[in-house]
């Protein structure tokens, strides 16, 4: 493993790298993490701006937005979020709905976390999932005033 993350970070660190190599890099500082509290969320912003260049596609933004949001604080990564070019584009998309939930909670607006945990429930998933995102959603609705 060690082998593959230096030979990710390698290929990422190069010129003329391209989008594969940029999103083994991601993969590889997701790796060296023991968890997400200890991920270099702000390399990860890097890497993602990088990878916007040879694709500004929808959910590389979201996952831009994301890290943002970790790196730099969850207002910066939801004005990421809610950029209208993304929301048109991923609103059939249950990741972006969960990730607006745990960055709206985590700004402690309960209300609109569990819209957008209703919205995502109401999306394709599966149970386990399902099952994530109504305990999250009870916790919102209990928690909100």
């Amino acid at each position: 493993m060690t082998e593959g993350i230096g030979l990710a970070e390698t290929a990422a660190g190069t010129r003329d790298a391209g989008p594969y190599a940029i999103q083994a890099a991601i993969a590889a500082v997701h790796a060296e993490a023991t968890d997400s509290a200890h991920t270099d969320w702000a390399q990860i912003a890097v890497l993602y701006r990088l990878l916007e260049s040879h694709d500004s596609g929808p959910v590389v933004r979201l996952g831009r937005a994301v890290a943002v949001g970790r790196a730099f604080g969850p207002a910066r990564g939801l004005q990421l979020l809610d950029d209208p070019g993304v929301t048109a584009a991923l609103d059939r998309y249950r990741p972006f709905h969960i990730a607006r939930a745990l960055i709206l909670a985590e700004l402690g607006d309960g209300e609109s976390a569990a819209d957008a945990y209703r919205k995502a429930l109401s999306l394709p998933g599966n149970a386990a999932e399902d099952d994530y995102l109504a305990a999250s959603l009870a916790e919102c609705i209990t928690e909100d005033p």
